[in-house]
């Protein structure tokens, strides 16, 4: 997703709808500016998930697999525009 600033607020109040955490706590500023592409920062991304549901790879499921059955389809569908 290009990053403008319209785009960031949509991601933003959708991100935070969605996960009930604030984007800029996984916003990769950095890479977004280099890429200028929204980025994430996947490794934080992960970290919080496994704070909250544990390590979900030994029941041989996916940041992907974990976020949709957590957070719904649409928590999927937004993490999959932007990686």
């Amino acid at each position: 997703m290009v990053n403008t600033a319209e785009n960031r607020k949509t991601v933003k109040d959708l991100f935070q709808s969605l996960f009930h955490k604030n984007f800029d706590d996984f916003h990769d500023k950095m890479l977004s500016a280099v890429m200028r592409l929204i980025c994430m920062d996947w490794a934080k991304f992960d970290s919080f998930l496994h704070k909250e549901f544990g390590d979900y790879e030994d029941q041989k499921q996916s940041m992907m697999d974990i976020v949709e059955e957590k957070y719904g389809k649409p928590a999927r569908e937004l993490l999959v525009k932007l990686s």
